[in-house]
């Protein structure tokens, strides 16, 4: 199974861990994204660890599954567009709401984005 970097805020549970598995991903259960703090500065340093788990998630071969704060990760990749990129993974999500009318999100499957290779600016 392929390794499975949880860029996301929230702690994985069995369930994602277990879609993840159908799909070949050892997830890891535990939140790496960054909160992000007020201002430019904290969306500079959300952006920046972003960029420093990316840049480790390439080197060592494996992927992310992206999530949590769109923005930040959408700055993270402007700011990395020259470099590569590991494969990241998002879970498609159903979305029901409770008897409170609140969203729940229902993990149904996995959305493949390939990494992108340097040399060449294509997906691998």
């Amino acid at each position: 199974m392929k390794k499975l970097i949880n860029l996301t805020l929230h702690r994985q549970g069995p369930r994602e861990i277990e879609l993840a598995a159908k799909y070949g991903y050892e997830l890891d259960p535990e939140p790496r994204a960054p909160i992000v703090g007020p201002g430019m500065e904290g969306l500079t340093e959300a952006a920046a660890k972003i960029a420093e788990v990316l840049a480790e998630a390439v080197e060592q071969g494996v992927s992310v599954l992206i999530g949590g704060h769109t923005g930040a990760l959408v700055f993270a990749l402007r700011s990395l567009w020259d470099e590569e990129w590991p494969e990241m993974v998002i879970f498609e999500t159903e979305r029901i709401r409770d008897e409170h009318d609140r969203f729940v999100f229902v993990p149904k499957g996995l959305l493949v984005i390939p990494a992108k290779r340097r040399d060449l600016g294509e997906a691998r």
